[in-house]
């Protein structure tokens, strides 16, 4: 994250649904953007032991819960999803007390 760089949404951490919330948040600003394509796919980069470089292409399901069962390190969410275009960012990270979702828009 660049020290510039502010949330559209903050999540409190110590909410007992946080990771739902995430889930939640998340998907209504990449709905929003129109991360996805017609077919659902977008991409994604993920942080954390093991994750691999770069980009991977996926296709959303409908029902994955992207925060709190896919993509985290040691228990905090932390992935980059970007339209398949690269025109939509969509991102969640852990900052301090809260959990962040980042949109931006390429223009």
């Amino acid at each position: 994250m660049n020290i510039e760089t502010k949330p559209v949404v903050r999540v409190d951490r110590s909410l007992p649904d946080a990771m739902d919330e995430v889930d939640r948040q998340w998907l209504a600003r990449a709905e929003r953007e129109s991360l996805f394509a017609e077919d659902g796919s977008f991409l994604v980069s993920v942080a954390g032991p093991g994750a691999l470089d770069g980009w991977v292409s996926v296709r959303w399901p409908g029902s994955a819960r992207m925060a709190s069962a896919l993509f985290h390190d040691e228990g905090s969410p932390e992935f980059v999803a970007m339209s398949a275009d690269g025109r939509v960012l969509c991102a969640v990270t852990t900052e301090e007390y809260d959990f962040w979702i980042v949109v931006h828009v390429f223009r």
